[in-house]
């Protein structure tokens, strides 16, 4: 990370103040998984926020954040326009908020979102290997109903929640009942990744199938 601050940061943008832009690049690991907001950051990071802007577009273009926009479509529902952020690297992303064993992490009262950047950058991959590439969205309605990823193939959609848990409920699956209801034949179904060991219907439009089997 210092190496990536200290030289390629001064060819490619001139940044001058490398404290703050570190200090700021630590703050977008902490929001891994939630919604951009500029003014937000600007105010954490102690700068500007066309600066904040400016440098989240540097993150971007450099490939070390991915920012996943919102789902746009829909007959009834006001949506959540802001996009989501997520590091290009959950490792990095950990150590740069200062989680650096197991215990920590276990610890964290929000693991779910790093398991979130960690599919979030398994279906980017999964899109570059495609010849016309799927288009990735999250999904979140003014009253928070909201569905992690919507993977968009053409016409059909594939809504996709991801929990850190080995028991997953029927209440997880909400959100993509929701949204399939909303959506009706483009998204016919809908799945539920969480971390356990068995897959099952989860409800009558959301299979719940662990991790490791299809990541």
């Amino acid at each position: 990370m210092n190496t990536y601050v200290q030289r390629d940061l001064r060819d490619l943008a001139q940044v001058a103040d490398l404290g703050a832009f570190l200090r700021f690049t630590r703050l977008c690991a902490l929001r891994t998984g939630g919604l951009v907001n500029h003014a937000d950051l600007a105010r954490d990071a102690a700068v500007s926020a066309p600066t904040a802007k400016r440098w989240l577009g540097l993150l971007e273009s450099t490939f070390l954040v991915h920012l996943v926009g919102a789902f746009a479509e829909t007959r009834t529902k006001r949506l959540i326009k802001a996009p989501k952020l997520y590091f290009g690297d959950v490792g990095l992303a950990l150590h740069l908020a200062g989680i650096h064993d197991g215990s920590t992490l276990d610890a964290e009262p929000n693991l779910g979102a790093w398991l979130e950047c960690l599919v979030a950058n398994d279906l980017l991959t999964y899109r570059e290997t495609e010849p016309v590439k799927p288009a990735l969205h999250h999904y979140r309605t003014a009253s928070n109903q909201e569905v992690d990823f919507v993977l968009e193939h053409g016409r059909r959609l594939l809504p996709i929640e991801v929990k850190a848990t080995r028991h997953p409920r029927v209440d997880d699956a909400k959100g993509i009942e929701a949204f399939c209801e909303e959506l009706g034949p483009r998204a016919p179904f809908g799945v539920l990744l969480h971390d356990g060991k068995e897959a099952m219907a989860l409800s009558r439009r959301c299979i719940a199938a662990p991790l490791g089997a299809v990541l």
